[in-house]
């Protein structure tokens, strides 16, 4: 492939990677940096935590369900998506903003080391059978 071929499409891709093993496009992004954002204008890190959770769960209600939301094609890779969501993506996004809340460290970097610490086993992304599938191995 000629260098400027392979220039052009790290480009094009290299918005939809924060790093080498997580995908989230900038829709996405911008998505969960103005949450972030808000959240830290809410100060909620003196409410105590289930309270905290009742109050970032909130701001998912009108998030549409969506299915598979995890299942991308090629090695497994830390998929970042507050556009749709389902049960265990809801769960693990909110513990994740309660977390941050928690340390009032609201940055993108925090989050995605958060998400990984939940989601996958020894807080380690290792390739999918290292993905925590079943509530019961995620409260494990």
């Amino acid at each position: 492939m000629p260098m400027k071929k392979f220039i052009f499409l790290l480009l094009i891709l290299s918005p939809y990677y924060s790093f080498s093993q997580t995908v989230c496009t900038l829709e996405n992004k911008a998505k969960l940096e103005e949450t972030l954002n808000e959240l830290a204008q809410q100060g909620l890190a003196d409410l105590a935590t289930n309270q905290q959770v009742i109050a970032i769960g909130k701001n998912f209600l009108k998030t549409p369900y969506v299915e598979k939301t995890l299942e991308i094609p090629g090695p497994e890779q830390l998929v970042i998506n507050l556009n749709g969501l389902d049960c265990t993506t809801y769960l693990e996004t909110v513990i994740a903003l309660v977390r941050l809340s928690e340390k009032s460290d609201f940055s993108f970097e925090t989050f995605e080391k958060e998400l990984e610490f939940i989601r996958y086993r020894d807080g380690k992304n290792e390739g999918y059978p290292s993905r925590l599938h079943y509530f019961s191995d995620w409260i494990f």
